[in-house]
């Protein structure tokens, strides 16, 4: 009950020279002593003794790297831009051949795929499945070094590659053990099959 309870309830003749504590705790008689870690700001740190000793902190300074000014006269940007302006892009090897139009699917057929996928049963033929490798040769260079800047073709024939029984396809990995043997390449034409062993 509390003293406003009291009040209202008690008339005023009848009532006590000193509201009564009703309902109070009983507070402890003493403080269970943890040590000056207690009462710390924050008692996993520290005492800052420069705080203490009135004594200003040093500034911590972040070590900066000490560059030649003269070695980086433009940004990534201006040197990315620089590069591709040395030579004018030059395709030295067969037209692309024409890719089949993809037809678009519908939701359910997405929501399907998609149920497929999480529940680790999509089964993607890496035969059929379309890949950039023009990208990754320009990223790596590959066409710079061999042939001189700028100069580059796309692959117009399919090439199956294998060490035995292992298949060699974009992006998987191949131990020393596998590769001791000699590749056997093949190049697939629209009339000939090329076999190089």
């Amino acid at each position: 009950m509390s003293a406003k309870q009291y009040a209202r309830l008690v008339p005023k003749a009848h009532r006590a020279r000193r509201t009564p504590v009703i309902d109070r705790p009983m507070r402890p008689r003493m403080i269970a002593w943890a040590g000056p870690a207690a009462f710390y700001p924050n008692r996993f740190y520290e005492i800052d003794k420069w705080y203490k000793g009135r004594i200003d902190k040093p500034e911590e300074v972040p070590k900066f790297h000490i560059i030649d000014p003269t070695q980086h006269l433009y940004s990534l940007g201006e040197f990315l831009d620089k590069e591709k302006q040395k030579a004018a892009p030059c395709n030295i090897g067969f037209a692309s051949r024409q890719q089949k139009i993809a037809v678009p699917k519908t939701d359910a057929q997405r929501e399907e795929l998609e149920r497929q996928a999480r529940k680790m049963k999509l089964i993607v033929d890496p035969d059929t499945t379309n890949f950039e490798t023009l990208a990754v040769l320009n990223h790596y260079k590959i066409f710079e070094h061999l042939f001189g800047p700028g100069v580059f073709f796309e692959n117009v024939q399919n090439m199956d590659v294998t060490f035995g029984e292992n298949v060699v396809y974009y992006g998987n990995t191949l131990i020393a053990k596998d590769t001791q043997s000699k590749p056997q390449v093949i190049v697939f034409t629209s009339v000939l099959c090329y076999l190089c062993c």
